[in-house]
């Protein structure tokens, strides 16, 4: 039996780093850059509902920081990402409005083809976002299942995908896998 486990793990991490590849976790630049050309994606026109079935309308969100973090409970870089946000946050003493957007819903995995597809990771529910954000975010966060196509209107292409939003709407930070406190600080505090 022992000898039939080295195989299945490595099965398994082969598949892990197929996904990857194939949903495009990790590739941007890991750190931040600030986004060229889109300082004034239609932030405020959004209405959705959070996973406690509260209706979250944007423009409610204006003269606020707004971070829009795609994300999945499956995701590694995820679990890391939220803690460097939280931490972020708490450094800073900012006032951030916190949407973290599970893009790892049956509706985009079906628009990617992925839907049922073997070692692809079945779609998630709210319970799976709140029990997520409750352990690497901060339960006050605000919690949606990407079920409106967000991340095709935002143009986000990998799992784990922050942007940052100053008072006004204006794009300051965009970054795939947030890794770094200091940076994710950097952007929260700008813009003031």
């Amino acid at each position: 039996m022992r000898g039939r486990a080295l195989p299945i793990a490595l099965i398994v991490v082969g598949l892990a780093i197929g996904l990857y590849a194939l949903v495009g976790i990790g590739g941007g630049d890991g750190e931040g850059s600030k986004a060229e050309g889109d300082d004034q994606l239609d932030l405020y026109s959004i209405v959705l509902e959070d996973i406690r079935g509260n209706t979250v309308d944007f423009s409610s969100f204006r003269g606020k920081k707004v971070a829009l973090w795609f994300m999945a409970t499956w995701c590694p870089s995820c679990a890391v990402a939220g803690q460097v946000l939280r931490e972020a946050i708490r450094r800073t003493g900012e006032d951030v409005i916190v949407v973290a957007i599970d893009m790892w819903t049956e509706e985009n995995l079906r628009a990617l083809g992925l839907l049922g597809s073997p070692g692809i990771p079945r779609p998630e529910t709210e319970a799976d976002l709140a029990r997520f954000l409750e352990v690497y975010g901060d339960r006050e966060w605000i919690g949606v299942m990407d079920r409106q196509g967000l991340m095709r209107v935002f143009g986000v292409r990998n799992v784990d995908t922050l942007y940052i939003f100053d008072g006004t709407g204006r794009v300051l930070y965009v970054a795939v896998a947030p890794s770094d406190v200091n940076t994710v600080a950097r952007y929260l505090e700008a813009g003031d």
